[in-house]
């Protein structure tokens, strides 16, 4: 069943666009620090900050500001989850749909 689902998700992600992959990086991120509380709250006001940036400078054809704010949102993102402020669930998801669009902005 693996297999097939990744047969599957693999031309859906090949032909998705970086405006489609931010989206979902977007959505993603709202979903994970809805009622976040602590140094949880921090950490996601940290985190969509760099997210809005990038996805401000990819509406404007700005793709190296995008790629800087999308790696500083991955670094954050590392830091966190050593802390364990994201379960390595969280931790794996964000980082998949954010290296996604770095590599859609090659």
């Amino acid at each position: 069943a693996a297999r097939t689902g990744d047969a599957t998700l693999q031309p859906l992600l090949a032909s998705a666009d970086p405006a489609t992959v931010m989206q979902s990086a977007l959505r993603l991120q709202t979903s994970v620090c809805a009622g976040a509380t602590a140094s949880r709250f921090g950490q996601c006001t940290a985190l969509s900050r760099e997210l809005d940036n990038a996805h401000r400078a990819m509406e404007t054809g700005q793709i190296v500001p995008a790629r800087a704010s999308l790696t500083t949102y991955l670094s954050l993102l590392e830091n966190a989850a050593r802390r364990d402020v994201f379960d390595d669930v969280e931790a794996l998801l964000l980082r998949g749909n954010v290296q996604m669009v770095l590599v859609r902005l090659q």
